[in-house]
């Protein structure tokens, strides 16, 4: 996890993107694959996205079922742009019969800036992504968090304290 976080601090800071880190290994032998880093590609691209790309360029590279993934966030399941998502081309390494990655380990689950966790679910279920074992690793979120949110907006200490006074006076107002 931690060459997947430090994958993630080379990913620029945006405000309309997570900063996270990927990093592709072979579990038996111990070895790295690829690693790659949101926006390290042309385009929009995830840091999954980029590792598997990146892996994929050699052609003669294919995955043993002792693959595994690292990444600093839960793989999206739902891309706004329409691209493919992470999850899904996670699943699709083990399309027309070939061996793919059995487990992909996180540090921070998707937060629900971009989509919600229900309907990240409801695709999961419908795409058949339960295949594929999904395993947190606790310890990781302030960091992890800290890095993925880098060039977010962030409300001024005044802002936080205009929001709570007006969740209380929201509160009032029901009684």
């Amino acid at each position: 996890m931690r060459l997947a976080i430090s994958q993630a601090e080379k990913s620029p800071p945006k405000p309309t993107n997570f900063r996270v880190g990927a990093v592709l290994a072979d579990r038996l032998n111990r070895i790295v694959l690829a690693t790659g880093y949101t926006l390290q590609l042309p385009g929009n691209t995830h840091a999954e996205e980029c590792c598997l790309q990146t892996f994929l360029e050699v052609e003669s590279r294919i995955l043993l079922k002792s693959s595994v993934i690292y990444t600093t966030m839960e793989p999206c399941q739902k891309r706004l742009s329409g691209k493919t998502s992470c999850a899904e081309r996670i699943a699709r390494t083990w399309d027309d019969g070939k061996q793919g990655i059995e487990t992909v380990f996180y540090g921070l689950g998707e937060p629900d800036t971009f989509v919600s966790k229900e309907e990240r679910d409801t695709l999961a279920e419908k795409q058949g992504l339960k295949a594929i074992e999904y395993i947190y690793l606790p310890g990781f979120e302030e960091e992890i968090s800290r890095i993925a949110t880098a060039g977010h907006e962030r409300p001024t200490k005044e802002e936080q304290s205009q929001q709570r006074g007006a969740l209380y006076a929201n509160e009032d107002d029901r009684k």
